[in-house]
């Protein structure tokens, strides 16, 4: 049971548990305004020097396990929508560590999740999830939070469709030399999504992605402009 909200603790819940065995649900840390500023329980006072060291080892012992798990689909041998009892426990794990990071404001841990919700990596697909957790690390300056920010208005998941904000957002990431971004912008150029249609401009762009090996502004480049 959390010694906040007095709920019970699910396995599937980013939960915080202490040395001296007290429980909490991240969310209500958060919601407290303490997770950040942690040194002791919010219950008993006992230290929480060691808990806090444990917690920075294990957040970076998840994005390994995750890295290796992506890295597995890539190579055919995973499928999030099937995964083995064994993937699912680490998963659990994953993203339970994950949460807690991007609660305490971790750009990465942020764009995560947001990868995690869209794709229905370890958590349910959601689209709303995902936009949430996209927003606040494009927020922070995260490039590839903006580029799927921008994704997202572009095509409606997860929020109404909208070509200003998509551009908005793509535009953002690709200042940021992200080329999915510059590609994205260089077509809502070349097309007249979200801004006048402006050929000069989706050149500019497009090349800067293939430039950056983008082999779908290189198809472009050959073909129609």
């Amino acid at each position: 049971m959390c010694a906040i909200c007095t709920e019970e603790l699910l396995a599937s819940d980013a939960l915080v548990v202490f040395e001296c065995a007290h429980s909490f649900h991240a969310n209500c840390l958060e919601l407290q305004g303490v997770l950040s500023a942690l040194k002791t329980c919010p219950t008993c006072r006992a230290p929480l020097k060691q808990q806090a060291e444990e917690k920075v080892m294990m957040y970076d012992k998840a994005t390994q396990m995750y890295g290796t798990m992506q890295k597995l689909e890539e190579q055919g041998k995973l499928n999030w929508s099937s995964l083995s009892k064994s993937h699912r426990q680490v998963m659990v794990k994953v993203v339970q560590s994950i949460k807690l990071e991007a609660l305490n404001g971790s750009i990465e841990a942020q764009y995560n999740l947001g990868i995690m919700n869209y794709h229905g990596q370890g958590v349910p697909q959601d689209f709303n999830e995902s936009f949430k957790w996209y927003k606040k690390a494009a927020y922070q300056g995260n490039a590839g939070a903006q580029c799927c920010l921008g994704s997202m208005f572009h095509f409606g998941k997860g929020v109404p469709q909208n070509h200003k904000q998509a551009f908005k957002w793509y535009r953002e990431s690709a200042e940021k030399g992200y080329d999915i971004a510059q590609y994205n912008l260089g077509l809502m150029y070349l097309n007249g999504h979200g801004v006048l249609q402006n050929k000069k401009k989706a050149l500019v762009f497009l090349q800067m992605a293939s430039v950056q090996g983008h082999e779908g502004a290189k198809r472009i480049l050959r073909f129609r402009c």
